[in-house]
């Protein structure tokens, strides 16, 4: 049975490696991005304390592979970063500061 709306993101447990795009590490950082039930596909950075922060969405997989590359680029120069938000804007976008 899938689940749809505020809980469709339980129908991602147990099944990444269906939809991983990309993983990368870089440091004591990884860059992940994979496509989720609730905001599609979708780049995450890892923080060296595990923590993930969606910092890009994609309307396809291709534009998500493109994605993941900048952000590999990007990633060794930037420290502070736009995480976004989810659930159809009940969760505010935010800056953070990625610990490498």
């Amino acid at each position: 049975m899938k689940l749809g709306g505020m809980f469709s993101f339980l129908n991602d447990v147990g099944n990444f490696e269906q939809r991983n795009v990309r993983r990368t590490k870089i440091g004591n950082c990884t860059i992940s991005t994979v496509w989720t039930s609730d905001e599609g596909y979708e780049t995450a950075i890892g923080d060296a304390e595990d923590h993930f922060h969606p910092v890009e969405r994609y309307g396809s997989r291709e534009e998500a592979i493109k994605g993941h590359t900048k952000w590999c680029k990007l990633l060794p120069k930037k420290r502070i970063v736009n995480k976004l938000g989810g659930l159809a804007g009940f969760v505010p976008d935010k800056l953070v500061i990625i610990k490498k």
